[in-house]
């Protein structure tokens, strides 16, 4: 064969790779909407690429509403049940937003009930071997394996069945365990913890407590949640399997949902791949009913109340409720979409309520002058992609510190729950719709990440191609990952070097002394000799 007729039949071969595409396995853990709609769009966007493109759809809770798949199958099974329904973990689960936010009243139960189900789950998956699902992980050979942040069990599957082409993928910001496991430097002096309401300009004691919630968070993942998922791989594959901290180090890629201009900048590395937006593509035209509303309101604008699906509002306390509605109506001007369950006060003429809105559209209409949110990462991905300033009411998780990101970047002000007054929701509206420069910045920042030299989506679908075709990237995993805190940190290094220095400084001072010594007797013991000889 000739150096020509080589090289055609390569090119070839790589055109018909690229006409065919690759399979590709995408899981999730439909905890949320939020986190089903990102894998979901991901999994459209490879499908659209002419690849083969399976999700797995972890069921944890069923109410969770999911997108419809245009170029994607889907796959499912219930990984929480048993001892464990969803019904007792919801109902823990819808209690934490009403609660007071502290560490200390914190209720681990619920998080307990769900790792153990979660850990259950996927042992009785793997014991499931007549299951469709089981049969076609375990059957089927994927070119690459996107796994959501929350699922372990494809992890311990992937190496099963030989798969080193995994990406880990967190639907928001890099979490701890995230940055700690693939090696990316997680500066606690500077990096706030995942759960820490603090920004990166951090006071001496709020570095104390960041420290302390990184590594006691750390240590919950690596010595409560991990051992468990090694003892259940251990019983099915044996007692040779590895453990889990050493299968999650060697993932090749990592996906984080944010993006890096609403983000805190922080060290990253080659393999860590910022893929935020993904949901903010093809914006849809308003419904019917919706131009009507829009039509109908206040030349002065729109502010919408929206909190998200995991919270439950019909168990907002009613003081809570009232408050809200006492402040709306002190803007007669401003016409305020409410988007509300259960009991309600009685509401004035500027306040329009619903039970669902169209929000990603929603936002973007050119009557909207403020959004009142929880500060779910998703509702806030389409909030600055939208440029809307925002009033963020955190309720519990993460939305603590996505609403000091919202501050940092002075796009929009917080409100504590703890603390929520008719005054200082009036203080909040007034300050975000009176004072312009929260709708500059926000109309800044949303140019910015609009025009990004490459998109999200670009980005996402070309690594997870790039990945499929090269199965790893090596090259890529740095050794800090394997580093303990002694080497990483060089202690041992300091040590010796410090060792040394004090070494040095001993001979010094002792060869001093002796050079003191002889000149002082050398001085002054002739002095006393020749008196003496006198």
């Amino acid at each position: 064969m000739t150096y020509r007729s080589t090289v055609r039949l390569l090119a070839l071969l790589f055109v018909w790779q690229s006409a065919n595409g690759f399979k590709i396995l995408i899981t999730t853990v439909g905890l949320a909407g939020s986190q089903n709609l990102v894998m979901y769009r991901l999994a459209d966007l490879l499908g659209a690429h002419n690849n083969d493109v399976t999700i797995l759809k972890w069921i944890v809770n069923p109410k969770a509403p999911q997108p419809k798949l245009k170029y994607a199958k889907e796959i499912s099974y219930p990984l929480v049940g048993g001892e464990d329904p969803w019904e007792s973990i919801e109902a823990g689960l819808n209690q934490l937003p009403w609660k007071t936010h502290s560490l200390v009243n914190f209720d681990m139960s619920v998080i307990k009930r769900f790792n153990r189900a979660t850990i259950n789950g996927c042992e009785r998956f793997l014991n499931d071997t007549e299951n469709a699902a089981h049969k076609q992980l375990f059957n089927d050979h994927f070119d690459a394996i996107v796994i959501h942040v929350a699922d372990m069990c494809t992890f311990g599957i992937a190496k099963m069945i030989g798969n080193p082409s995994t990406i880990w993928m967190n639907t928001a910001f890099m979490p701890d365990h995230m940055a700690h496991y693939s090696g990316v430097p997680y500066p606690v002096s500077y990096v706030p913890s995942a759960i820490h309401p603090v920004t990166d300009k951090m006071t001496f004691l709020e570095r104390i407590k960041n420290s302390f919630m990184t590594i006691s968070g750390l240590a919950l993942i690596e010595y409560g949640q991990l051992p468990a998922f090694t003892e259940v791989f251990r019983r099915k594959a044996g007692d040779d399997f590895p453990d889990f901290t050493t299968i999650i180090r060697e993932t090749q890629l990592y996906f984080v949902n944010a993006d890096p201009f609403f983000e805190y900048a922080r060290p990253t590395q080659h393999n860590i791949i910022y893929v935020g937006g993904l949901t903010m593509q093809n914006e849809e035209p308003l419904s019917a009913e919706w131009v009507k509303i829009m039509d109908e309101a206040s030349d002065s604008g729109v502010v919408v109340f929206s909190l998200g699906t995991v919270a439950s509002t019909h168990l907002m306390p009613i003081e809570m409720k009232e408050a809200f509605v006492a402040a709306f109506s002190h803007f007669p001007d401003v016409t305020f979409v409410l988007r509300i369950d259960g009991e309600l006060p009685k509401l004035p003429k500027n306040v329009k309520h619903v039970t669902w809105i169209p929000q990603k559209d929603l936002l973007i209409h050119p009557k909207m002058r403020a959004f009142i949110t929880h500060g779910g990462y998703n509702s806030l991905t389409e909030a600055t992609y939208s440029g809307v300033p925002l009033i963020v009411l955190p309720l519990w998780g993460d939305q603590m510190p996505n609403a000091k990101r919202v501050e940092r970047l002075g796009i929009g002000t917080a409100l504590d729950k703890d603390h929520l007054t008719e005054p200082s929701i009036v203080a909040a509206l007034h300050k975000v719709l009176n004072d312009s420069s929260y709708n500059m910045r926000a109309k800044r920042l949303s140019q910015m990440i609009r025009e990004k030299p490459v998109s999200s989506a670009d980005l996402a679908v070309r690594w997870i191609e790039y990945l499929a075709q090269f199965r790893t990237v090596d090259n890529l995993l740095p050794e800090s990952r394997h580093l303990g805190l002694i080497q990483y940190y060089s202690l041992d290094v300091m040590a010796i070097l410090v060792i040394a220095l004090l070494t040095i400084v001993y001979i010094v001072w002792r060869m001093l002394r002796l050079l003191l010594s002889f000149c002082w007797r050398l001085v002054f013991g002739r002095s006393v000799g020749h008196q003496k000889a006198e």
